[in-house]
């Protein structure tokens, strides 16, 4: 087969303030040790109120669950609900720091700092990266808006990196 030749279609008009939100989210040492161990209430609570600020048209337009204190599972419900619904995931938490690493950072794992190119720190990748950017995209298309056909969930899990069994 081959592919059809086309115009590429416009991005979306993306404010510079996604950069700074990832630089907050990353500032939240939102961290994992182990299954055993107890997560750090104020990490992942501070981290829920920075969510919260940032993102006022989701919080004011969809619902929010929290599952075991930290993990959060929004529901966007759509106008049909003969539509299967679309569940959209990430987690929230991330690896400790290897502290014999540090020398080797450009920046502090938890600076959150952002250069001509790149945003340094832990989650950047995995997986807050994609956390915000699920976030970035609901409140965008409410703002246009845009309501769905059908629901959506967004689930942010708070333990991934130790296995989320919680």
């Amino acid at each position: 087969s081959r592919q059809a030749a086309t115009e590429p279609l416009p991005g979306p008009d993306i404010s510079e303030a996604v950069f700074d939100h990832l630089s907050g989210a990353i500032r939240y040492r939102t961290i994992s040790y182990s299954e055993d161990a107890e997560p750090d209430s104020a990490a992942f609570n501070g981290f829920h109120r920075f969510l919260r600020e940032t993102f006022p048209k989701v919080h004011a337009n969809l619902g929010l669950e929290k599952i075991n204190r930290y993990s959060l599972l929004y529901t966007w419900k759509g106008s049909d609900s003969n539509k299967k619904p679309i569940i959209l995931m990430s987690h929230q938490d991330v690896v400790p720091v290897d502290q014999p690493t540090l020398a080797d950072w450009e920046a502090g794992p938890f600076e959150g700092k952002v250069t001509a190119t790149h945003i340094i720190g832990r989650g950047t990748m995995d997986d807050k990266g994609s956390l915000m950017a699920i976030l970035e995209s609901v409140e965008m298309l409410l703002a246009e808006g845009f309501a769905p056909k059908r629901t959506f969930y967004l689930a942010f899990g708070h333990d991934e990196e130790v296995g989320g069994a919680n």
